[in-house]
C-alpha cells in the first residue's frame, strides 16, 4: 500500500476528529436559536422539548439532577456534523457548576443516549431514562 495513502488518510481522520466541537444553542423566549433547519422547529419551555415534530415532557426524576430553569446555568449544547458511526445529531442539557451531569438526546428522535461520562452511568440514572416518553405531533407516543 502506498505509504502517501496511509499518511492522507490518517490526517483526514485526526482532522474530522478535531473538528468536532459542541455548537452553543441559545433560548429567544421559547425557541431555540442555533440549530440547522433540518431541526426546526425547536423549542424548549423548561419543561418541554420540541425539535421537529417530536415533543418531550422531562420527568421528575431528570429534574433532580439538571435544573432545567432558564437562567445563567443552564448550558445547552449540540452537534449534528460528525460523524454518525459514534453518536447521532444530539442536543446535550447541563449545568454550568456540574456538568458530569450532561443529558444527551438524539435530535431525531428526542432518545436519551445514556453515558458513561455524563447522565445514564448509574442504575438510577438508566431507570429515569426509561421514563421518558416522547410525543409526536400527532399525539401519538414513540417510545
Amino acid at each position: 500500500m502506498n505509504i502517501k495513502f496511509i499518511f492522507l488518510l490518517i490526517t483526514f481522520i485526526c482532522f474530522d476528529a478535531m473538528a468536532h466541537k459542541d455548537r452553543l444553542i441559545r433560548l429567544n423566549g421559547d425557541k431555540l436559536i442555533g440549530l440547522p433547519e433540518e431541526y426546526q422547529p425547536a423549542s424548549f419551555d423548561g419543561n418541554v422539548l420540541s425539535i421537529s415534530g417530536n415533543k418531550l415532557t422531562f420527568p421528575s426524576c431528570i429534574k433532580k439532577s439538571i435544573n432545567f430553569k432558564r437562567n445563567k446555568n443552564l448550558l445547552i449544547l449540540s452537534s449534528w456534523y460528525h460523524s454518525r458511526s459514534t453518536l447521532p445529531p444530539y442536543i446535550s442539557f447541563a449545568n454550568k457548576n456540574n456538568s458530569r451531569l450532561s443529558l444527551l438526546l438524539d435530535m431525531t428522535s428526542l432518545a436519551p443516549i445514556p453515558t458513561s461520562w455524563g447522565y445514564g452511568n448509574s442504575a438510577t440514572e438508566l431507570e429515569c431514562l426509561n421514563k421518558f416518553k416522547v410525543v409526536k405531533e400527532s399525539n401519538k407516543a414513540i417510545n
